[in-house]
């Protein structure tokens, strides 16, 4: 079996062979380290949409947060002026049914003296 000596090969080109094959690793290496950058820079950019997009996330739920807060007192405050209203309406028609009872009962006692007046004279 015969033994090639790639080493000789190599060393028998021309050198320009080499210059050529030295330039297109150079602009290899450039490519790559551009892409590289490009692909960091891309990655940094999107990190930093992300981190404001969830900013801006937690930032609505705290106000969402705070308008259910809000809102909610706001019900709790309506009740409590619906009831006090209510309690009110029901005390002036206690107050109104109790005066008319009265003046009914005065109204019949007065009937019920003329009535026993009557009887006596």
């Amino acid at each position: 079996m015969q033994h090639i000596n790639f080493g000789v090969l190599f060393l028998a080109t021309n050198p320009s062979l080499w210059i050529g094959l030295f330039a297109g690793a150079l602009v290899l290496a450039i490519a790559l380290g551009v892409a590289f950058f490009f692909v960091l820079g891309n990655k940094a950019k999107s990190e930093k949409q992300v981190g404001d997009a969830k900013k801006q996330c937690a930032s609505l739920i705290e106000e969402a947060k705070a308008e259910a807060e809000r809102i909610k007192a706001q019900g709790k405050e309506e009740s409590r002026r619906a009831l006090k209203e209510g309690l009110l309406e029901v005390n002036e028609q206690d107050l109104k049914l109790r005066n008319e009872f009265e003046r009914e009962t005065k109204e019949k006692k007065a009937e019920i003296q003329r009535m026993e007046q009557r009887l006596t004279q």
